[in-house]
């Protein structure tokens, strides 16, 4: 079976985020999760690195938008089915 990578971008989300990750995380299909923090000023990145240490946590210092947020998650993933 062909391992998927799914990738989540995110701008200040916090606790919000972990409805999304709970379900990836734990989704049989899904064998890497990325999250692109996107320039977030709240305490999303230290949640998810708390929460979650397993997921691939990416860092943009400043917001650079949704479509450059999923392009760089995109990239760094380690499987081509996203």
């Amino acid at each position: 079976m062909k391992k998927i990578s799914c990738v989540i971008s995110a701008l200040n989300e916090g606790p919000r985020i972990e409805n999304v990750l709970g379900v990836v995380s734990n989704h049989p299909l899904i064998d890497e999760v990325i999250v692109v923090d996107d320039g977030s000023y709240d305490d999303s990145p230290s949640f998810i690195k708390s929460k979650y240490p397993w997921i691939r946590l990416i860092k943009h210092r400043i917001n650079r938008g949704f479509p450059a947020a999923v392009n760089m998650g995109a990239r760094s993933a380690r499987y081509k089915l996203l």
